[in-house]
């Protein structure tokens, strides 16, 4: 009786099933790293190239005069925006959230243009220009500088101030510290430095959640061309002085407005809103939220010369 044919004997081999056996290990190995490699780079790329959701009003709705403008940022980017002109000389660049337009930003800080200043807000980078990344406030601090140089150009306009939520928050900090001409800065729910957000240090995480946090910081990097690292609101906010400031943040937030209010220097204030998480701020305290924000801009921006 003849024996079995030649690829029987090989699939009955030893070898072969010590190879079978690596490739199947490999597979468990591999396909786990891919799986977790891929949702690193998702999670990134939803905060580099979030939604651009389009316009739900304008001042228009507000019962505002306004006009349809264009910011040219310091690094030759342009952003279409809306300017609101003011009635008492002074005038607020306002910056939304990451995935938010100047429609959300007139939603949030539009009280201040129906109380007398001059108002702008405007897209986001990545809406208005496809293929720029989304810096989560990083580079689009330099938009709030490009509309305080409009503002500068503007007759009526004698002093300006910033103020922004969430990343925006992150943008007004940076643009404050880079830019003299801002007078007087309000900052909500921003991070006080992107890479510690990320990373969450001051919590034990297991290794893979570890790992996956590691991996998003890495994927961030590629996908936006900054280092979360460098994306540093603590290390420059000194630098606003002797510009007035004023943090804004929910008392169920992470504790990043008093690492930032430790490092900044006076004159300084810190608005913890009891009840409020990210953004909620408003709706925690209504009437103390808008009173607080139009006294500091009152006092520092419409009285000057008696601030530090």
């Amino acid at each position: 009786m003849s024996g079995p044919p030649s690829q029987t004997r090989r699939l009955l081999s030893p070898h072969f099933w010590k190879r079978l056996a690596v490739a199947l290990a490999g597979t468990v190995i591999l396909l786990p790293t891919l799986v977790t490699l891929l949702l690193a780079d998702t999670y990134a790329r939803i905060h580099t190239q979030p939604s651009c959701p389009g316009l739900f009003n304008s001042p228009a709705d507000l019962g505002l005069d306004y006009q349809e403008i264009t910011l040219t940022a310091p690094d030759g980017v342009q952003v279409p925006g809306w300017y609101v002109p003011g009635q008492n000389g002074a005038a607020i660049v306002a910056a939304s959230g990451f995935n938010g337009n100047r429609s959300h930003a007139l939603a949030d800080f539009g009280f201040l243009a129906e109380a007398g200043y001059g108002l702008v807000v405007f897209e986001q980078r990545h809406c208005s220009q496809p293929g720029i990344p989304q810096t989560l406030g990083y580079n689009e601090a330099l938009d709030m500088v490009g509309a305080v140089d409009y503002l500068q150009a503007q007759d009526g306009v004698e002093h300006v101030g910033a103020i922004g939520f969430s990343a925006g928050g992150t943008s007004t900090l940076l643009a404050a510290a880079q830019e003299p001409a801002i007078e007087a800065a309000v900052a909500l729910g921003g991070y006080h430095n992107l890479e510690a957000d990320m990373l969450d240090p001051q919590v034990e995480h297991g290794w893979y959640d570890a790992l996956m946090r590691r991996l998003i910081v890495a994927s961030f990097k590629r996908q936006s061309g900054v280092h979360p690292r460098d994306a540093s609101p603590v290390d420059v906010v000194a630098d606003i002085a002797p510009r007035p400031l004023l943090l804004i943040y929910g008392e169920r937030e992470p504790p990043n407005g008093h690492v930032l209010y430790e490092a900044a220097r006076d004159p300084k204030e810190l608005w913890i809103v009891e009840g409020a998480g990210h953004g909620g701020y408003r709706g925690a305290a209504p009437e103390e939220y808008e009173r607080r924000v139009l006294a500091f801009f009152d006092e520092h921006l419409l009285s000057p010369t008696e601030n530090p």
